[in-house]
């Protein structure tokens, strides 16, 4: 597994002495590259097959499960966050391995004219699991 996975359940284990994860099946992380449109990011389709879901520090889980929403049509969630937030996919960016990864508030159902830069899942994992007070 993945050391930012192991660190990711760690936290939650450390909270609620257990992590519960989902690892997804062939057709499911198949159905999630349906949802997206391409080719799965190779980390997000590694914490998909090893992790599968996590709700604790953060609810990620497969984009399928985020279904519709009144976000924009570019904007493919994986994640949420206690404040509401959620965390997604910008289909705006160029062809590649990885893709931008954004944020809408609550508040917001609105992206920046410009995307973001692509990013690789397990960067943006480790900097929003650094972001967390360390478990108790």
């Amino acid at each position: 597994m993945d050391a930012v996975h192991l660190r990711l359940l760690a936290h939650a284990e450390a909270i609620f002495g257990a992590a519960e994860t989902d690892p997804q099946t062939p057709e499911q992380v198949a159905a999630a590259s349906t949802r997206l449109g391409r080719t799965l990011p190779p980390g997000y389709q590694r914490f998909l097959e090893q992790v599968g879901k996590v709700y604790h520090p953060l609810h990620i889980e497969n984009v399928v499960s985020f279904g519709a929403g009144t976000w924009p049509r570019s904007f493919v969630p994986f994640a949420s966050n206690e404040r509401g937030r959620l965390y997604g996919f910008d289909l705006r960016g160029p062809p590649g391995p990885e893709l931008p990864i954004d944020c809408l508030d609550p508040d917001s159902d609105d992206l920046d004219e410009t995307p973001m830069p692509a990013r690789a899942f397990e960067d943006w994992l480790a900097e929003r699991l650094d972001e967390l007070a360390p478990p108790p």
